[in-house]
């Protein structure tokens, strides 16, 4: 469904819901009468589950009823939720990637602002500048954001590398090449990829905020600078990122990220570029971050890429669902569920003001980094269009899985999808 058809029948949607209310009983259940509240989200593999389940204990621990409602895939699950708001049965809550995924949901009037709660938590005081930005429309608040994760980052098994003569992880991508050539003579997998449209772009966005540098990056996904993909620049990544092509196995097209991340878990491939939602996946394994499976900030630990879920609220005129959606955004936010739910889940807290010392030094690594402002920066997703960027990942992925695309050919393809 296009952008502008979406936003006239969400319009339409949310006048009829408002005009139906006007004509109802308003309840006086008081805050503390709490009812259920379905929550829809995409969090089905392993360590995502085990993440959850912390929200979930907390969140029940304090008075809420969770009602689960999982869908396998992203584009699936809000494809789903959409319908729901669409269809005037709204879920309580929906998992969002954070940015303006949730414009059209906000501009009609669809989604219930979080203000108060943000005031109560003194949210504008503990959360990151970027996630404050990516939640809020006109000064008010419609998100809660779940946890900061790194997008930028090169996984690899130590045992891979070892066995394939490599003596020292690559911190650069002529090195890095070279130790490919030694992993596939030694006949593992040099680079796993998932074979998804999102995926491939994380890899794509880990080469050129390493080999473009972070002002290239912003001018291509904040300001929009079209002359920055024809720069030299954007150029050495895209042939990086073409280069990448004959170091993967036949079988990545289609793959989802847990069963890529599998292959480094058993020793079949050296290399995985992905988030470090990942270590979820070690956890559930058995296995350790940074022991056995080794974790480099691409490609020399000096930029983060910020990115994160959110939750958002469709209006619902129950107030007993109103006071759990309350209750799970501070849930969420709280100090005692951002801890032990990053641990499982991979992530950094999103709040700065607890204590992570519990945490794995992998995330000791990104928050070391993360402490430099000037090293941060947001994700795709909190600064352009999901249609932008739907264009862009189609450009991606058509080079990657085409050998006969030349860089040319990507370049202008990527430019034509930031002119729009």
């Amino acid at each position: 469904m296009g952008g502008l058809k979406v936003r006239i029948v969400l319009r339409r949607m949310a006048a009829m819901l408002l005009a139906a209310a006007a004509f109802g009983a308003v309840s006086t259940a008081s805050a503390e009468d709490v009812g259920e509240l379905e929550v829809v989200h995409s969090w089905t593999s392993a360590g995502e589950a085990a993440a959850l389940a912390v929200i979930v204990e907390e969140f029940e621990k304090a008075g809420g009823k969770w009602v689960d409602t999982a869908v396998a895939g992203i584009e699936a699950m809000q494809t789903l939720a959409l319908n729901r708001i669409l269809g005037g049965n709204p879920p309580g809550s929906v998992k969002y990637v954070a940015g303006p995924q949730m414009d059209n949901l906000v501009e009609a009037g669809m989604l219930r602002t979080l203000d108060d709660v943000a005031a109560e938590g003194r949210w504008s005081e503990v959360l990151p500048q970027a996630f404050l930005d990516a939640i809020t429309r006109e000064g008010h608040i419609y998100a809660v954001p779940v946890h900061n994760h790194g997008q930028n980052w090169m996984w690899y098994s130590k045992e891979v590398l070892a066995k394939s003569g490599v003596t020292e992880v690559p911190n650069n991508w002529d090195d890095f090449f070279a130790a490919m050539d030694k992993v596939k003579a030694a006949g593992y997998i040099p680079i796993a990829v998932a074979g998804q449209r999102w995926l491939e772009q994380v890899v794509f966005n880990n080469v050129l905020i390493s080999a473009a540098g972070r002002d290239t990056y912003l001018s291509i996904f904040r300001d929009l600078d079209v002359e920055a993909v024809r720069s030299p620049e954007f150029r050495k990544a895209a042939e990086i990122f073409g280069r990448m092509r004959d170091y993967l196995d036949p079988g990545f097209p289609g793959r989802s990220w847990n069963n890529t991340f599998n292959l480094i878990l058993t020793n079949q491939a050296a290399v995985q570029f992905i988030g470090d939602f990942v270590k979820g996946e070690i956890l559930a394994a058995g296995q350790t971050p940074g022991v056995e499976v080794g974790c480099q900030l691409t490609m020399d630990g000096s930029t983060f890429i910020i990115s994160g879920d959110t939750f958002v609220f469709p209006k619902i005129d129950d107030p007993r669902v109103r006071a759990a959606q309350d209750l799970l955004a501070k849930t969420i936010v709280a100090a005692e569920t951002q801890v032990p739910f990053s641990r499982l889940k991979g992530s950094v807290p999103i709040r700065t003001d607890v204590d992570t010392s519990s945490l794995d030094q992998c995330a000791q690594a990104g928050i070391a980094v993360l402490s430099n402002p000037e090293a941060q920066v947001p994700t795709p997703e909190m600064l352009i269009t999901p249609a932008m960027r739907g264009m862009m990942q189609d450009a991606i992925s058509s080079f990657l899985n085409d050998s006969s695309m030349t860089v040319d050919e990507f370049i202008e393809e990527f430019a034509h999808a930031v002119e729009g």
